[in-house]
């Protein structure tokens, strides 16, 4: 994983990669707990990144305002795309490929891609 130099977004983004690995992990679980996990990992990801994009957000307006409304963007459209999940889940359709899909894909772009422009400012 690639480091921003800010101690706070790179411990932040280890924890939401962590998650990104349990989105993988469920994929092949067949457990009867599967159900249970994936609920909980949705729980998970919707708290954490939440509280990721509150202190991403602050730091972008100290330090860079221009690049707030680019992140915010982001920011919404990962928690509407959540929330499509969290809904479907809250009536027993448990799409583990397609949030695993998501994940992945919002990974790439934003933490791989976005959030790089944000190396030397954050610094």
């Amino acid at each position: 994983m690639i480091s921003l130099g800010n101690s706070i977004l790179d411990i932040q983004h280890r924890k939401l990669h962590a998650l990104c690995e349990q989105a993988s992990l469920l994929l092949q679980d067949d457990s009867a707990t599967n159900s249970e996990k994936f609920h909980d990992l949705l729980n998970d990801l919707a708290i954490y990144a939440r509280e990721h994009f509150a202190t991403e957000e602050e730091q972008l307006r100290q330090t860079n305002p221009a690049l707030l409304s680019e992140h915010q963007a982001e920011h919404i459209s990962y928690e509407s795309q959540l929330t499509d999940l969290l809904i479907a889940a809250s009536v027993g359709f448990l799409d583990k490929s397609r949030l695993h899909l998501f994940l992945t894909d919002w990974w790439s772009s934003h933490v791989m891609q976005t959030d790089q422009q944000l190396r030397d400012t954050l610094k």
